[in-house]
């Protein structure tokens, strides 16, 4: 069908339509003429319309044949990709059937051609036996020359005693040949397994006395067996001495492998019971040692395999040995017989032991080759042979031993006591720069010696590794939102960190969060207060290292007067002191005062927080690692690394938050190089390494850059506000606390009632109503909805008769 024809075909559906279109129309224009002005109006708008519809539906019939056209093309399309794959498939079909066609007459010519050989042979033995007749008559001429036979038989018998007595000059040469084998065989595994012996006494110190035994057993057992091979001796009774020697060698390999097995699960029993102890001491690394503990019982050999092992070579013995004494029955009568054809027998039996011996020597090789991993269906494995026939090459011998593969990485590792001198890492690590061109690596891999398995460990970088999701972080730190709860129980707190790592915002935030828990009076130090890094909110007391030396020892003082009573605790005060670094170096005098603060600030109602760069304490003056051991110490970013390095954590523990750094600084690295933050942002991404008294070490998400600001506590200068900066008037800040307010604002507030008073803090509306939170009273203002204790009620009357 032509396509204009089927393009006709599918408009043919709108013809209802035209019709009923037209017919409007048709109204429409005979209402044209009448002279009403609402007819002829409504006229017009049907002409109109039916007009408008005969050329929508002409637009919309040609748009649908059109696009049923083009789908019924693509659709024609596909039906002739599909016939043109069934035809090829049809002739690939076609073509084979021609090739088995041609094949199986092959195969009928072929069975032609036996036919016709077998009709050959039969010929062939007809013939032979009509010449049987023939033969007959031939013997009859035999049997008259058998006196002349009989003279030359009895010269072959002196010839042939000659001949036996060479055989047995051959035999006894070939039994020394048999002895010095097997006293080599012994030899050969008798120094290699006490050499494994040694190779481990030197790297398990725990079991030294069991393997001192072994070597010495080994030493007993292998001198018996030498002496046995020694006092072998070839006798007439060929099948007697090969019976022998193959029962001397099946002993000698049987208690020689069970030594082997017994030194592999000596080792093995040493392990388990290390494994056992660690995992009564350390129940918190239950999952690693189980891991261990079962990659010892895949390593260990049990008994009944060692049995089935013994068994399977028992049943070859057997068969070799039936084999060897048929051969030694047909030795017997060939040496009866024809002497050049017995020169022959052992011609050949020479060749096969020649070629027993190769072969032999070829399955030594095999078993002296390192195990690779088999099958090694991944890329770790495969690499992990590749290392295996790398250091083959450079005589060094690695048995695989295991892979812990994490998809991008893997650690592998390797076996290396079956080498003949101990292999160090660092032997290995002289090839590291060579290896990632072999293994197609993204890293340099590095060897690693573990004493406690006795293995070869590295590590390998498949690809690229995939970036942590905030699940994933979620559960290595603890989020900002809880940052709060935690500062607020921080009393004396140290926080370090790195020249522009936010060690003073994130100082801040900890002071407002510790004021906003325990209201009373701040006191900072800020020597760099005329720096353009200047980005306290909270007001200064002391303005220079001189300064803050004084304000340590006000500090010091006080402790000590509340200490003895001289002066009362009911007011919680706050020193913060900002670049002790640098005043500790300037001024030595200056970590007494803090020392002293420090270890006895613990009951009397004072807070602090020292500030500085230095995450070792033992880097200050006058001041030792231990000294800030009773505080909370907050290491931002890098100097939570160093915090972990310097610190007396035990290994795993190190290892552990070791681990939980590098993926927190890559997470906080990635997630500000996709947001384009810079590390000073103060939206930016941001951890610390928390070490609390008495508790586990854990990070923590830092919130942002003035999130806790000075203004969420309502500050008012103090009554008895002390000597203050000429640079800042009101540097003494004080934070009443409802439960402790000032005697001198009871004196001049005798009612204790603040209903109707201004609120203080919209200063628009009026305390109308009390509520009661935990005990405390607290005034509702009528506007803000907001609540007000009395303390900051009378804090502010006493500010409004001031400045009266």
């Amino acid at each position: 069908m032509e396509r204009a024809e089927l393009l006709q075909q599918l408009k043919q559906p709108k013809l209802i339509a035209d019709i009923a279109a037209g017919s409007i129309a048709v109204l429409g224009l005979f209402g044209c003429f009448s002279e009403s002005p609402f007819t002829r109006n409504l006229s017009i708008a049907a002409l109109m319309a039916g007009v408008g519809t005969v050329g929508a539906n002409s637009a919309i019939a040609q748009l649908y044949a059109e696009c049923a056209l083009n789908v019924m093309d693509k659709e024609l399309s596909r039906q002739d990709n599909v016939l043109e794959l069934s035809e090829a498939q049809v002739s690939e079909l076609t073509h084979k059937l021609e090739e088995w066609k041609a094949f199986w007459g092959h195969q009928q010519r072929h069975g032609e051609a036996l036919k016709l050989q077998l009709m050959q042979a039969q010929t062939a033995l007809f013939e032979l036996r009509s010449e049987n007749g023939e033969l007959n008559s031939h013997i009859a001429l035999l049997e008259s020359n058998i006196e002349a036979w009989q003279q030359r038989i009895q010269s072959l018998s002196i010839q042939q005693e000659r001949d036996r007595q060479q055989a047995q000059a051959s035999v006894d040469a070939l039994g020394v040949g048999v002895k010095t084998t097997m006293a080599a065989a012994v030899v050969e595994y008798r120094d290699r397994l006490l050499g494994s012996i040694e190779a481990t006494i030197g790297q398990r110190l725990d079991l030294v006395p069991q393997l001192k035994r072994l070597a010495t057993e080994v030493k007993h057992v292998a001198t018996d067996h030498l002496n046995h091979i020694t006092n072998l001796s070839p006798s007439s009774n060929l099948p007697a001495f090969v019976d022998e020697a193959l029962r001397l060698l099946q002993q000698e390999f049987e208690e020689l492998s069970a030594l082997k097995v017994k030194y592999r699960n000596v080792i093995n029993t040493g392990d388990k019971l290390h494994y056992q102890s660690q995992l009564a001491e350390k129940a918190v690394e239950l999952d690693e040692l189980q891991q261990g503990l079962a990659r010892f019982q895949q390593d260990f050999i049990p008994r009944s395999q060692h049995e089935a092992i013994l068994s399977e070579f028992q049943v070859k013995k057997d068969e070799v040995l039936n084999s060897l004494a048929q051969q030694v029955e047909a030795l017997e009568v060939e040496l009866n017989g024809d002497t050049d054809a017995y020169m022959q027998k052992l011609l050949q039996q020479l060749d096969w032991a020649t070629r027993e011996i190769a072969n032999l020597r070829e399955q030594v090789d095999q078993l002296r080759r390192p195990q690779t991993f088999s099958p090694a269906t991944r890329d770790d494995l495969r690499m992990g042979n590749q290392i295996i026939e790398y250091f083959w090459l450079h005589g060094i011998l690695l048995d695989r031993a295991g892979s812990d593969y994490r998809k991008h990485e893997a650690i592998l590792y390797f076996h290396s006591d079956r080498n003949p001198r101990l292999i160090l890492s660092g032997e290995l690590n002289e090839h590291a720069e060579k290896l990632p061109q072999i293994l197609r690596c993204l890293n340099v891999p590095k060897f690693a010696y573990d004493s406690e398995s006795g293995l070869m460990s590295v590590k390998l970088a498949l690809s690229r590794k995939p970036p942590l999701g905030v699940e994933d972080v979620s559960r290595l730190w603890r989020p900002k939102s809880q940052f709060e709860k935690l500062a607020a129980q921080w009393i004396r707190v140290r926080v370090t960190g790195g020249s522009e790592a936010g060690k003073s915002p994130t100082a801040e935030n900890l002071a407002v969060c510790l004021l906003k828990a325990h209201p009373g009076q701040v006191k900072l130090s800020n020597p760099q207060y005329h720096s353009r890094k200047n980005y306290w909110s909270i007001p200064v007391t002391w303005t220079s290292h001189k300064e803050s030396v004084a304000g340590m020892k006000e500090l010091a003082d006080r402790v000590e007067r509340r200490s003895t009573g001289a002066e009362g605790f009911e007011e919680f005060v706050l020193y913060m002191f900002d670049e002790i670094d640098s005043t500790f170096v300037k001024h030595k005098s200056a970590s007494q005062y803090v020392l002293s603060a420090v270890k006895q600030a613990s009951h009397q109602n004072l807070g602090m927080v020292f500030i500085g760069q230095n995450a070792n304490a033992s880097e200050y003056p006058g001041m030792d690692r231990s000294d800030f051991e009773n505080c909370v110490n907050v290491h931002i970013g890098s100097n939570a690394k160093h915090a972990i390095v310097n610190s007396n954590m035990s290994s795993e523990l190190k290892s552990e938050l070791q681990n939980q750094y590098d993926k927190l600084m890559e997470f906080c690295e990635a997630k500000n190089a996709e947001l384009s933050l810079d590390k000073t942002d103060p939206q930016a991404y941001r951890f610390a390494l928390v070490i609390e008294p008495q508790k586990k070490p854990y990070f923590i998400e830092l919130p942002h850059f003035g999130c806790y600001g000075f203004d969420q506590v309502l500050p008012v200068e103090t009554v008895d506000g002390g000597q203050a900066s000429s640079l800042q008037p009101s540097a003494s800040i004080c934070i009443f606390e409802p439960a402790n307010s000032d005697s001198a604002v009871a004196s001049e507030m005798a009612s204790a009632s603040y209903v109707g008073v201004g609120c203080p803090k919209c200063k628009e509306g009026i305390l109308t109503r009390t509520k009661k939170n935990r005990g405390s009273l607290l005034y509702v203002c009528d506007t803000c909805g907001k609540s007000t204790s009395e303390g900051l009620i009378a804090a502010h009357l006493i500010t409004q008769a001031n400045t009266q």
